[in-house]
């Protein structure tokens, strides 16, 4: 029978643990644990990897132009309906995932190296997945289990904002495949990535709107990432524009920002 509240659930005692694959990405483990009194389940396999941080990124130019929108240069109070927060842009990555075998949009991320700092690694990662520069950290997101039933698999996420020009319509880079299907408005524009031999990503900058239609659509699946998304989302709702335009000037000050 399962516990009838929640203060009968107690932690799981490992009693016995052995490897049984080891690698640089993940090891696996079949364990014996206890899971309650007299209960047991001798052949429990726990997967552990490394640790990862990743970045929900505002365009700065989007999130800066989205409020003059409203306010105008002269301070003046303007119609709030003409720029809603939904229009400030998020940059988004999209690659091949071999255990979907489909192309997934998500936000920067990676792994964090040895004695590195969860948000430095995540800063580090946007660089060099997306040539973003000038990024400077809005909101820690906390962190998330990606499958916490038998994976440590554990994730960092910050809400920051970066220099990304875009164009309209600017042709990207040979050979990455552009899809048309006239429900998406991207704005595209070729950067300066560093890549891991294996990776070929795309790069391309959303409004809030329209990454909204494409979780509604399932073309963001990644569930970390939507978990992630939703952080944001939700500190973003509350702070309002404003509130993350004075985030935004807090940090780097009126006159501009530093690199």
């Amino acid at each position: 029978m399962p516990p009838k509240n929640l203060s009968s659930l107690a932690h799981w005692i490992t009693l016995h643990s052995r490897p049984l694959l080891q690698s640089p990405w993940l090891s696996i483990f079949q364990q014996n644990v206890k899971t309650g009194p007299n209960r047991f389940i001798p052949d429990f396999y726990l997967i552990k990897e490394k640790k990862w941080a990743m970045t929900v990124p505002l365009v700065r130019s989007s999130l800066l132009q989205t409020s003059e929108n409203i306010h105008g240069n002269d301070g003046d109070e303007r119609d709030s309906s003409r720029a809603p927060i939904q229009d400030i842009r998020l940059l988004m990555i999209r690659q091949y995932r071999h255990g979907a075998s489909n192309l997934s949009w998500e936000f920067p991320a990676g792994q964090i190296d040895e004695e590195e700092e969860p948000s430095n690694a995540a800063i580090r990662e946007l660089r060099e997945e997306t040539g973003a520069s000038n990024v400077k950290m809005l909101k820690d997101l906390g962190h998330i289990y990606a499958e916490p039933a038998r994976n440590t698999n554990l994730g960092y996420g910050y809400l920051v904002v970066c220099d990304w020009e875009e164009e309209e319509d600017m042709e990207i880079d040979e050979g990455v495949s552009r899809e048309q299907d006239g429900e998406v408005s991207p704005r595209q524009k070729k950067h300066e990535q560093v890549l891991d031999m294996h990776e070929n990503i795309e790069v391309k900058a959303f409004s809030l709107r329209e990454v909204l239609a494409m979780i509604e659509r399932g073309e963001i699946f990644h569930g970390a990432h939507l978990g992630f998304c939703m952080k944001a989302y939700l500190h973003m709702t509350e702070r309002g524009l404003n509130g993350l335009k004075e985030d935004h000037h807090g940090i780097c000050g009126e006159k501009g920002h530093k690199g």
